[in-house]
């Protein structure tokens, strides 16, 4: 390489360099400069080139670095270094400086000076001391003691908290230095576990991972918190150590003292209604695992307010420590006793084999709270209401649940004259919970429109005048279909529910009367209203009102049915609205008679002009002889008390046929017709004609009332024989004039000549003779199939049964066939309202 190339070489190298380069002479001039030097000091070449290098420093350092100069080109020792300077445009930067001296052939000398800037890294350092310094201080101020310690397990950092908290007796820089492990096993004496101390911080360093929160007891009372975190040092180095040290003491008391606070009574020191409520749940999850019971006892002390009142707050809680002290020393160690109220107590028995076990331990509480109590020649007596529930139950309860049942037998206890215990009923709670879901839900359903009524036609039988309708209530339940009143009536018994459905059933009555009577249907409608309705004061203004609202209805279209056994209840209050509606025109029956036990005084008492027999009575008569008394005794009742008596139940022809045998031609049922929605009466009225047998049928002569008699007891004799051939049961007897039947024809056949009988009664005995006959072949066919003791084939049964249903139809006809019906058809009363 020739002299022009390598000087343009080293050129390219010079110019290029990202450090600053300058050349100096002996003037202290600047002789030459790179790009990078200008650009550290903020001046072009031109403005440096020929001026004096001290240009670019501080005021201060021109002197000095003048003579450094002049000292360096003249032999002395190489001049190296850190220095400030300031830019062209006042900015102050960090340098570092190396220079060199070049001598020329001439002797000439310069001096190459090179300039980095380290203005960022002393920045950075600068940053770092002040950090570092922060840091210390913090941590030799903070109250937590601190150590630090290296890989090689020597102490870097200890704090003066550390010293304290420790009882170390060196200062911090002292143990700078030392092993850790020396440290830890001269100061272990100071804790009550002085090896478990030792060997959890060799455990710490070993898994290296942070472990927060160890607590150590000293033995001077204290409580310290000791914290590890490693202090990783970098890749592939091991870590260093950090520990902090805290004095929890006061806060682990002071957490103490508010968990007694929160879960303990301050008085008795006895566990509060928290702590029982989490206790008690523990204890019904291990029951779950055994057989045994559990028992729940709520003590309320009786007047305990009196005692303070009386004797002073003082003595009153003297009473209340010294109560609780009796209870604990009685009960078991795994038994809880807890203080929830001022006077008020709760006991839960766990492991109990049986309730009698239960039952006795309560009854030992209650004489030991009842005991005098003295102190200081006071003499306290008290006594106690106790609530108690069991568990299991037959469903999965709460504790708070389980305690408040208690509550409520508690209260029932004092309810029922304090001083005693009562035990919880599920069953009951549960019906009255499942009372008050109910009586919720129809309120909905009433707003939501859901209540509707139907109605069913009473008749006249055998006219076949429709002489009124029943208004049923219904429920048009969105999940269940459509509800009858038993599946949700018996709820609101009693309640204000049954008034505000009870208004409700009446408005929609009344509108729906006043509709009929647009399309041409005069029909009166009977409502149902219960006692509670009754007793309301303003049931009747109420009546009034309804009357006012729709005066195209009149008074006797309405008419108001009351349970006797409700009518019974408060028999004068009944009476007064009785009255009050017969005065308004309003009609009024007592439904469901022969119910109640109502004697004759009640019936004179109550001047409701309609008695509704009880459907059961009616359903039954066919078989039941007492069910056709019943029915025959309300008959002459009604007459005797010129009242009109209408049978409900009415299912079958053969119902209808014995009521009106028996006098009785209004009635209403199935067999007549099933309740039906409001726009379906008009057409069924339209269509409604009674079967021919009703028409024809009339009341039998007094004389002849036992026939009837005997024709249920005909009825029960064929269920019995059914019963012996076909289930084995006892054969009834076989002797026809042993039955009621026999002996009524044998009493009724007149053994006289035919010459002395009218036509009628000659016809009479004709008939009667008939009937004597099948009756006895009944019972001649009966004997050959009870001792033939084999089950007859269904023709063979049938074809008994059809002859026997053909003689009592005979029989009927036979008992309407009186001389004095001849002339003309029995025509019968007027129902009232029709």
């Amino acid at each position: 390489m020739d002299t022009a190339t390598t000087n343009a070489f080293f050129e390219a190298i010079y110019e290029s360099a990202d450090i600053g380069i300058c050349v100096t002479d002996e003037n202290r001039c600047f002789v030459r400069v790179n790009d990078a030097y200008c650009t550290t000091y903020g001046y072009t070449r031109e403005e440096l080139i020929g001026r004096p290098f001290t240009t670019v420093l501080p005021e201060g350092l021109r002197e000095t670095a003048g003579r450094m100069h002049d000292e360096f080109l003249a032999g002395g020792d190489e001049s190296a270094g850190e220095w400030q300077v300031v830019r062209k445009d006042g900015a102050v930067r960090d340098i570092m400086v190396t220079a060199g001296r070049v001598v020329m052939a001439d002797g000439r000398r310069y001096k190459v000076t090179t300039v980095t800037d380290i203005s960022e890294r002393k920045a950075t350092d600068r940053a770092l001391r002040q950090t570092e310094g922060e840091l210390r201080s913090l941590i030799e101020n903070m109250p937590d003691g601190v150590l630090f310690e290296d890989s090689n397990r020597r102490v870097r950092l200890a704090n003066q908290a550390l010293i304290d908290l420790l009882r170390i007796p060196e200062r911090p820089d002292a143990i700078v230095g030392s092993d850790c492990r020396d440290a830890a096993q001269a100061i272990k004496p100071l804790f009550t576990d002085p090896e478990g101390f030792a060997t959890t911080i060799e455990e710490d360093v070993a898994h290296c991972v942070p472990a927060l929160a160890e607590r150590l007891e000293t033995m001077d009372g204290r409580i310290l918190q000791r914290d590890y975190v490693p202090i990783p040092r970098g890749t592939g180095e091991p870590p260093g150590h950090l520990w902090r040290y805290q004095d929890i003491t006061e806060r682990i008391r002071g957490a103490e003292r508010l968990e007694r606070m929160a879960y303990f009574d301050t008085l008795t020191g006895l566990p509060n209604r928290f702590l029982l409520n989490d206790r008690l749940e523990q204890a019904m999850m291990r029951l779950n695992r055994s057989s045994h019971l559990i028992a729940v006892a709520y003590i309320d002390l009786d007047g305990f307010k009196t005692i303070n009142d009386r004797h002073g707050y003082t003595r009153g809680d003297w009473a209340l420590t010294g109560i609780a002290r009796r209870l604990r020393q009685n009960l078991r160690e795994s038994d809880i006793l807890a203080r929830v109220g001022g006077d008020e107590f709760v006991v839960v028995l766990d492991g109990l084999r049986n309730r009698a076990d239960g039952d006795r331990v309560i009854n030992n509480l209650h004489e030991t709270v009842t005991r005098y109590t003295e102190s200081r020649g006071y003499r306290l007596a008290m006594t106690a209401s106790i609530g108690v529930t069991f568990y299991p139950q037959t469903e999965r309860l709460e504790s708070e649940q389980l305690v408040r049942q208690a509550d409520q037998a508690m209260y029932v206890a004092k309810r029922s004259g304090k001083n005693r215990y009562v035990t919880f009923d599920p069953d009951h709670d549960h019906a009255i919970r499942g009372q008050h879901e109910t009586i919720d839900a129809v309120r909905q359903a009433l707003a939501a429109g859901q209540l509707l009524l139907h109605y069913q036609p009473k008749v006249d039988m055998r006219s076949g005048r429709v002489i009124g309708a029943e208004a049923l209530l219904r429920w048009q339940h969105p999940v269940r279909g459509l509800l009858t009143p038993g599946d949700f009536l018996p709820a609101l018994e009693r309640t204000a529910a049954a008034v505000e459905v009870g208004d409700w059933v009446l408005e929609t009555v009344a509108s729906q009367i006043v509709a009929w009577r647009r399309q041409g249907y005069e029909v009166p409608v009977s409502i149902n209203v219960d006692g509670h309705q009754i007793a309301q004061p303003d049931f009747v203004t109420k009546l009034e009102d309804c009357l006012h609202r729709h005066p195209e209805m009149e008074p006797n279209d309405l008419e108001l049915e009351v349970l006797e056994s409700s009518a019974l209840d408060d028999i004068d209050r009944v009476r007064a609205v009785i009255v009050a509606c017969g005065e308004l025109g309003i009609g009024f029956e007592l439904d469901d008679f022969g119910t109640g036990y109502s004697t004759l005084n009640y019936l004179k008492r109550l001047p409701a002009p309609v008695l509704k027999i009880d459907q059961s009575f009616v359903r039954n008569m066919l078989d039941d002889a007492n069910d056709l008394a019943i029915l025959n005794a309300v008959q002459g009742l009604a007459s005797a008390f010129s009242r009109h008596m209408i049978a409900e139940g009415v299912e079958t022809l053969e119902h209808g046929t014995m009521l009106l045998a028996l006098g009785c031609q209004f009635a209403q049922g199935y067999g007549i017709a099933r309740p039906m929605p409001p726009e379906a009466l008009p057409s069924w009225i339209d269509s409604w004609a009674p079967p021919a047998q009703w028409q024809s049928s009339q009341p039998v002569d007094r004389d002849d009332l036992p026939a009837l008699f005997a024709m249920v007891d005909h009825r029960q004799w064929i269920h019995e024989l059914e019963q012996a051939v076909y289930h084995q049961g006892p054969p009834p007897t076989l002797e026809p004039d042993e039955r009621r039947l026999g002996q009524w024809l044998a009493a009724s056949i007149i053994p006289i000549s035919e010459a002395a009988l009218t036509v009628t009664n000659r016809q009479r005995r004709t008939a009667l003779n008939r009937i004597r006959s099948i009756h006895q072949s009944l019972f001649a066919e009966a004997e050959l199939l009870v001792t033939a003791g084999t089950v007859p084939d269904a023709e063979t049964w049938q074809s008994l049964k059809t002859r026997s249903d053909e003689m009592i139809d005979l029989l009927f006809n036979t008992l309407g066939q009186q001389e004095q019906r001849n002339d003309a058809p029995h025509s019968g009363p007027t129902f009232p309202n029709s």
